[in-house]
């Protein structure tokens, strides 16, 4: 009852050498994942300070026209005309949005619709609360 020698697991050169540019096709491609994904993270953090930075600076913009008019303008060319460049643009991902500008009467409303795939939400100034600041608002 002995083992023949056929019974014997065989080392097979051609299967290891499968097994291991098969793992490491999977390790190269979830470097790649992962360099990618930090990548994205770090860019998504710089796009939330450079907004930051953005939002303040429009609501500054909206602030010292008033002062020197003593009115809120009639579309946002009429700011940008006075300020000498464009309205600051958000960035979400790799898309930049433009500032909605909605007069009322005396005040005004400014919006950032920044649409996700699961969600739309939407940062708003209201002029007459300006001690609220942006806040982000979810339909």
């Amino acid at each position: 009852m002995g083992h023949s020698h056929t019974d014997a697991p065989r080392f097979s050169l051609r299967r290891l050498l499968l097994v291991v540019a098969i793992a490491s096709v999977v390790f190269f491609l979830y470097g790649v994942v992962l360099r990618w994904h930090e990548a994205s993270v770090e860019r998504e953090r710089k796009n939330e300070k450079e907004n930051r930075i953005a939002l303040a600076s429009v609501v500054d913009h909206f602030a010292d026209f008033q002062s020197k008019y003593g009115r809120i303008p009639k579309d946002l060319g009429e700011i940008e005309e006075t300020v000498g460049a464009p309205m600051p643009t958000l960035k979400k991902a790799t898309t930049e949005i433009e500032v909605g500008y909605y007069p009322k009467g005396q005040d005004f409303l400014l919006m950032y619709p920044l649409a996700a795939p699961d969600s739309w939400n939407d940062w708003l100034y209201d002029s007459t609360k300006p001690k609220a600041g942006w806040v982000e608002h979810d339909w």
